[in-house]
């Protein structure tokens, strides 16, 4: 079989032939697409469906359609290949196979022969220098991110941000994974939280008020 990579198509081309009835939301349809026509029809199609009565859209994640298209991807896989996949959601940009074989408990050499499984269903991709690892598209990383336990997932997320700050990772990466795994007022977090947010344009000018909604002590 010959498989042939394409590239994303431009916005322009987008925008002129698929959604010249929705000026407002076609360029942010398109930024979330990353250029995927498959992607870009659904979000369009969610857009507009949500215009006629019924809830289309689940609010904060993909169109119910696309939903359901990429969770069909997801069910194929086995137990260890589908913890590498949650794996690599929680990690984003930072995925290693060392990486992941920590968070997961699993030996190396078990999540690299789960990590050819799964791309070869180019379901991950490795970036050009062929060191990280990521979901081929960030629709899917939040779909495999939600779609977690929410238990494992907050494990998860505690385990990244302590093997980041065991390889010595700013704390700009480990306060996300910080902020996501806790569950209670926690000094030491607060600490790291308080000071990530000193660094201009990072999510974390917030964390303060994170903190209070997370159960600090009110004195």
């Amino acid at each position: 079989m010959l498989r042939i990579s394409l590239g994303p198509l431009d916005e322009r081309d987008c925008v002129e032939e698929l959604a010249r009835d929705l000026p407002q939301q076609r360029a942010a349809g398109y930024a979330a697409s990353e250029g995927s026509p498959l992607y870009f029809l659904a979000l369009l199609t969610a857009h507009r469906t949500a215009r006629l009565p019924g809830p289309p859209v689940r609010d904060g994640g993909p169109p119910a359609g696309l939903e359901a298209l990429l969770l069909d991807e997801l069910a194929p896989l086995d137990p260890i290949e589908r913890g590498t996949v949650e794996a690599a959601a929680v990690l984003g940009d930072h995925a290693t196979a060392d990486l992941i074989a920590a968070l997961t408990g699993s030996p190396v050499p078990d999540v690299v022969e789960a990590l050819r499984g799964v791309m070869r269903r180019d379901l991950i991709r490795t970036d050009q220098a062929g060191h990280r690892l990521a979901l081929r598209h960030p629709l899917i990383r939040a779909l495999v991110h939600d779609s977690t336990d929410p238990w494992r997932r907050q494990e998860l997320h505690h385990r990244a941000a302590a093997e980041l700050a065991e390889a010595g990772a700013p704390l700009a990466e480990r306060a996300h994974h910080i902020e996501r795994s806790l569950t209670g007022w926690d000094p030491e977090a607060a600490a790291i939280l308080t000071s990530a947010a000193g660094f201009r344009g990072t999510p974390w000018a917030r964390a303060p008020s994170l903190l209070f909604c997370r159960g600090k002590p009110q004195v």
